[in-house]
């Protein structure tokens, strides 16, 4: 069965601007890191038992090819994406985001 999907604005932010952040590093890497994001969510969105609880009450998927993690949840099958972090940026306030109706 197939989740629909909902992207939190902050987790939005994150990713648009690990995107800018890439392919200032190098033409085309931004693209790359996009790549690898839109097919870790397609994996997400699929099948999200398959990943591990994280914080008791989010799960994480881990990139390939970049050092990002994608923290997530779902219900009534909506996977609701909360962040696309760094491994070394701070995950403190996820839990606290909120979705909007």
């Amino acid at each position: 069965m197939a989740f629909n999907f909902r992207i939190h604005e902050l987790a939005k932010k994150e990713l648009y601007e690990s995107i800018e952040w890439y392919e200032a590093k190098a033409e085309g890497l931004g693209k790359d890191f996009y790549i690898d994001v839109e097919k870790e969510f397609r994996r997400i969105i699929a099948n999200p038992f398959t990943y591990p609880e994280y914080e008791v009450v989010l799960r994480k998927a881990v990139l390939v090819e970049f050092p990002f993690n994608i923290l997530f949840d779902y219900k009534d099958n909506i996977v609701f994406i909360h962040a696309v972090l760094h491994h070394k940026r701070s995950n403190k306030n996820v839990l606290k985001r909120k979705f909007k109706n």
